[in-house]
């Protein structure tokens, strides 16, 4: 699994180890002004950011390049939004072991997404937002394509935290941030049982 340690990471550290409900209380900050970050043309099948696609946490949590459609209108249905499309800066030594990204490179794109994902201002606690991303192809990588996509889906309610359905997102990325803002833990985690259950509604709280 390839998601960015920069969103819930705590909360992630609390399923693997509590029973019951964890939610760390945080009051909604202002959001911050977005930084502008280098969008990437999408024309030649990458991304820009903004865009949206249709897909599944499978694909979006095991997938190192992206191997589905194109994006779709964002006035469509769709589970996942791009928040920063550049080109990688950091130099990394080793980019791709064993058929998939390398410990290195991951930490250099979750470094160079993190201000992108900071400036959407989504609180830590939001715990079923889920950070992605995806690099060029292995042999377009070492041909010297270095363009990494970072993009952002949020785990379904009553849906399995280790493998959850995604929500439907809106068509507009503040919106959701807003309702994120406006009702902080219906995005929080709570978990049933074990330590290993589905994400539960907001009624346990």
């Amino acid at each position: 699994m390839r998601r960015l340690a920069s969103l819930a990471a705590i909360t992630t550290l609390a399923l693997a180890t509590l029973s019951g409900c964890f939610l760390l209380p945080q009051a909604p900050e202002p959001r911050p002004e977005s930084s502008e970050a280098e969008q990437v043309d999408a024309g030649d099948g990458f991304a820009e950011i903004g865009d949206c696609w249709d897909t599944n946490y499978t694909d979006m949590a095991e997938w190192s390049s992206w191997e589905g459609d194109g994006p779709v209108d964002c006035d469509e249905v769709h589970h996942a939004y791009t928040y920063y499309a550049g080109e990688l800066v950091a130099d990394v030594d080793v980019a791709w072991e064993d058929g998939g990204i390398s410990a290195e490179l991951s930490a250099a794109i979750s470094e160079q997404c993190a201000p992108s994902l900071d400036d959407l201002g989504i609180p830590d606690t939001a715990g079923r937002v889920g950070g992605y991303f995806f690099v060029a192809p292995e042999d377009d990588w070492n041909d010297g394509d270095h363009r990494i996509r970072c993009d952002i889906a949020v785990s379904a309610l009553d849906s399995d935290w280790r493998d959850p359905d995604l929500e439907q997102l809106p068509a507009d990325l503040d919106d959701l941030v807003s309702d994120i803002d406006e009702n902080p833990r219906t995005y929080e985690v709570c978990v049933i049982g074990d330590g290993y259950g589905p994400y539960d509604s907001t009624e346990a709280y």
